[in-house]
């Protein structure tokens, strides 16, 4: 009977290549027994499907690491992580690892799978916001990363990404861009929403001089995570700069309305605990009920 070996983890983890090893080793040398699939995640996905998986299978999945690769046979048997699949991979099939270098060559392979994903993904682009909020009389700050979807919204993925680099007007000679702006508004188990540029000269808050048309409704609100446009008033085609993260899902009601170009892939904690925080008219405030201001501190490509 032959066993199918599932590998899920996080594509920047060393553990995560070095379980694929294994399992790609022993498809090779016993094809009559072994199959395998590989499933591999940016860091915000791990944590949804992981949550995911625990909430579906319960039991000692509750126990797994998180910084863990997660190993299973025939899509319902837990092995574990990568130590225990070493030792379940000896045991059963005498199976002994011959790279020489150790962990260093596994380092390597997540290394160069990193910069293969952020910096050579056709219909890809990367951006991040680096937060900075005082709370508690400590000054606290996080980076997030996004991934845009360019290739479904490009118009609406570019205006993102140079408003994070910071845009110079051609007609005001004004750098703008979501450095230095705030998060304006938390809308519990919904989303939260920033990006409103404060202006000097003129009124245009986009690279297209103002408001620019909705582009794709071609991904829904089914997952939290979501980066997508603000409207003015929620009226057509009125695209500036102003844009949200979902916090919950599914959001049926913002389908075909708004505009999704683009997910969390890292830092998603951070924007969940401010959704998290308690939040008086929808601004974000501490335990005593002081506010919160935070920060779009600095903005930028991300790249490897």
């Amino acid at each position: 009977m032959s066993t199918k070996i599932t590998v899920a983890g996080r594509f920047d983890c060393p553990h995560f290549h070095e379980s694929v090893t294994i399992a790609k080793s022993l498809a090779e040398s016993h094809p009559e027994q072994i199959t395998y699939e590989v499933y591999q995640f940016f860091e915000t996905q791990w944590h949804f499907y992981l949550k995911r998986t625990e909430n579906e299978k319960k039991g000692c999945y509750y126990e797994h690491d998180p910084e863990a690769p997660l190993i299973q046979l025939n899509g319902c048997e837990y092995v574990g992580d990568h130590n225990d699949f070493a030792k379940w991979a000896l045991f059963n099939f005498n199976y002994k690892d011959q790279n020489e270098q150790g962990l260093a060559f596994y380092h390597q392979m997540a290394k160069q799978a990193c910069t293969k994903q952020y910096n050579n993904t056709p219909g890809r682009k990367y951006a991040f916001i680096d937060f900075k909020w005082v709370e508690n009389e400590q000054e606290c700050n996080s980076k997030v990363v996004f991934e845009l979807f360019a290739d479904i919204a490009p118009r609406t993925c570019e205006n993102f990404f140079q408003l994070c680099q910071g845009w110079t007007c051609p007609s005001t000679q004004e750098k703008i861009g979501y450095s230095g702006s705030k998060i304006q508004r938390i809308v519990k188990g919904m989303y939260i929403q920033m990006g409103d540029i404060k202006l000097e000269k003129g009124n245009a808050k986009s690279i297209y001089g103002g408001e620019f048309a909705d582009e794709s409704f071609h991904v829904k609100h089914t997952e939290v995570g979501l980066l997508g446009m603000c409207r003015r008033s929620g009226l057509k085609h009125t695209n500036e700069s102003q844009f949200y993260v979902t916090l919950g899902a599914p959001l049926d009601f913002l389908d075909n309305q708004a505009v999704v170009f683009g997910r969390v892939i890292s830092g998603f904690d951070c924007l969940e605990r401010f959704g998290k925080l308690a939040a008086f008219e929808e601004c974000l405030t501490n335990e005593q009920g002081q506010p919160i201001d935070v920060e779009l501190a600095s903005a930028g490509k991300f790249s490897l």
